[in-house]
């Protein structure tokens, strides 16, 4: 039941709009079979003149005019929303044109799950500090939970930053540390360096038994993590279970070798967690002919380098619990 007046609405077609009311006595109140008005459809197309002259044009009841906002602004709000989940940002620049935006939190948490760049940072110039005082720390971890390191950055530097309170929102704190326990396991570098830029300690606890990353890493061998763990986030190869534990990763990984049986891949994996960690933590010269002391640029000499370093990266640098006071 679309007519033609609500096609030259959608498309902001002023001259097409004012021929078909003025001269072809379009009925400029007619309802599709979903009862949007042209109004509706020039508000949504974004076209300002449009909406102008037809507001003019109906002189509404006030009764009536309440309706049709109300209309517009659920119409509104479900366009904006999916204009962020799709990455859309020409859609939702022309929606904000015509109307601000008033579902904001909900938006920026969509654009930080998608990792849709663009539109989280149009979302956060649209809005105020408040928005990132409410939902900045479920954004910026939502963000990392998906991977999206450029997203987290871009939450970062307007302020937000992760905040773990396991007695305000118990089911968030498992989640997130199950994800990290998770990329601990599957050397999932990524979302792992996502949750430490977002604020989240590198030596965190994240299992039961007070296992960090690095602990996690140890028992299943994942060298690149401990890597991470130990050349870009400061984490000690020696720092023991949190759990008042003495048992450190080189130890944990020694006691993985022995109690199951592997493969020859996985066996190889675990003798040279072994030897990185005794290396790193000063227990052995090392698998250097010359027997240096382990540093980190000896580390990327014999190991090679990790992906997604960035030496220079010293505003977004990882932080560990001690230096974000415990």
């Amino acid at each position: 039941r679309r007519c033609a007046l609500h096609i030259a609405s959608a498309e902001g077609n002023l001259m097409a709009v004012r021929l078909l009311i003025e001269e072809g006595h379009a009925d400029s109140e007619f309802k599709d079979r979903w009862g949007n008005t042209p109004l509706i459809e020039a508000r949504r197309a974004g076209s300002a003149k449009v909406v102008q002259y037809l507001e003019a044009l109906h002189n509404l009841s006030e009764a009536n005019a309440a309706r049709d906002r109300e209309r517009w602004r659920q119409q509104f709000t479900a366009d904006a929303l999916s204009a962020c989940l799709e990455g859309d940002l020409d859609r939702l620049s022309q929606l904000s044109a015509v109307t601000p935006m008033t579902c904001l939190s909900t938006a920026m948490m969509l654009a930080a799950a998608k990792g849709n760049e663009d539109v989280l940072e149009f979302v956060l110039s649209s809005s105020g500090g408040e928005v990132i005082e409410n939902v900045g720390s479920a954004a910026i971890l939502e963000a990392a939970r998906m991977g999206h390191l450029r997203s987290v950055e871009i939450l970062m530097k307007a302020g937000a930053i992760a905040k773990l309170d396991p007695g305000r929102k118990p089911l968030v704190y498992r989640q997130i540390l199950f994800t990290m326990a998770e990329a601990a396991r599957k050397s999932d570098l990524m979302v792992l360096r996502c949750f430490v830029r977002s604020g989240i300690p590198a030596d965190a606890a994240i299992v039961e038994g007070g296992f960090a990353a690095i602990h996690v890493a140890a028992v299943h061998g994942s060298l690149d993590v401990i890597r991470v763990m130990v050349e870009e986030c400061d984490v000690s190869p020696s720092l023991p279970l949190l759990s008042g534990s003495k048992d450190t990763p080189v130890q944990l990984a020694r006691d993985a070798l022995k109690g199951k049986p592997h493969s020859e891949i996985s066996r190889a994996s675990m003798l040279m967690v072994i030897e990185y960690l005794d290396w790193a933590s000063g227990n052995s010269k090392g698998p250097r002919a010359d027997g240096a002391p382990f540093s980190v640029d000896l580390a990327r000499i014999q190991y090679g380098v990790l992906d997604f370093h960035d030496a220079n990266d010293s505003e977004m640098k990882l932080r560990t619990k001690a230096e974000m006071g415990g």
